[in-house]
């Protein structure tokens, strides 16, 4: 059982350390014991459970762009409509030699 315990444990203070997660939520370790008697009632099978309960991470949000090529969508971390405002860096390159 320690050792059970001591690794949720560590997966607790981890959670609890994470910047991702609220600081405020709770966090909980269950210790649960689990007794399947023998069919003769002499004794029982005793299982242990140790779960923990963690805080989820903050949800994060971006965009996505859609464009249709062909059959297929695709999607864009950046609009695919928009102009390109100043080029490619190889581009401003060519313009000072000019």
């Amino acid at each position: 059982m320690p050792e059970r315990f001591e690794r949720e444990l560590t997966e607790l203070l981890k959670n609890i350390s994470d910047p991702n997660t609220p600081p405020d939520s709770k966090r909980s370790i269950t210790l649960e014991f689990q007794f399947t008697p023998f069919g003769d009632r002499s004794g029982a099978q005793v299982t242990l459970v140790c779960k923990g309960k963690l805080a989820a991470a903050d949800p994060v949000s971006g965009s996505v762009f859609f464009a249709k090529q062909g059959p297929f969508i695709k999607a864009y971390a950046h609009d695919p409509r928009q102009e390109n405002l100043f080029g490619t860096e190889k581009s401003i390159k060519d313009q000072k030699a000019q």
